[in-house]
């Protein structure tokens, strides 16, 4: 099993993330409500957090706004468990 956790700012509306066979995953993020965010402390940031079954093997993530404009690029990773 393999959970995640992702955060980004506010203005991040979805990522696409890479998987290591190609196949490419789009992600829509949650935001904090007003109340989340005033009890935590943080501003109201996008989020997504998921468990699958097995390996996660994503190579690359990027982060889009509502419009589609591309926000951020990772680098390419790979995990040491994914083949």
């Amino acid at each position: 099993m393999t959970a995640t956790a992702l955060v980004f700012a506010p203005v991040t509306a979805y990522i696409d993330a890479t998987h290591a066979d190609g196949s490419v995953e789009t992600i829509p993020l949650a935001r904090l409500t007003a109340e989340q965010a005033k009890e935590s402390g943080l501003v109201r940031l996008r989020y997504v957090a998921f468990a699958v079954e097995g390996d996660w093997c994503v190579t690359r993530i990027e982060s889009f706004d509502g419009a589609g404009h591309k926000l951020w690029r990772s680098g390419n990773f790979r995990a040491k468990t994914c083949n």
